[in-house]
């Protein structure tokens, strides 16, 4: 049986920019070892209990936006993925820095 939770991930720049996106996870026990999916993105990873699995899953969502973000492509990924990004504050300027993070998760 697939356990699944709802994450949201956001990024923040220092010009004061908030962008979040809202993600699903799912977690599967196989052989002993637990898999977990970032549903939209393809990423997963896996791990021997459920706790260390759901914080590796949160690290690779983590690297895997933030890389794609300094590559400079963040937009048509999040696009080609479906994933709606939302923007709760904009106040970016020319020197904004960008860095992704994940902000909460439901059980």
């Amino acid at each position: 049986m697939a356990l699944r939770d709802t994450v949201i991930v956001g990024y923040t720049t220092e010009g004061e920019e908030i962008n979040i996106v809202v993600l699903t996870e799912e977690y599967e026990e196989y052989d002993n070892k637990w898999v977990g999916t970032a549903l939209e993105l393809g990423v997963s990873t896996y791990a021997d209990t459920l706790d260390e699995v759901r914080r590796e899953l949160g690290d690779a969502i983590e690297l895997q936006l933030n890389e794609v973000e300094h590559l400079g492509f963040i937009d048509e990924y999040l696009q080609e993925h479906n994933v709606r990004k939302r923007t709760l504050i904009s106040k970016q300027t020319e020197t904004s820095t960008r860095k992704w993070g994940l902000v909460a998760a439901e059980a």
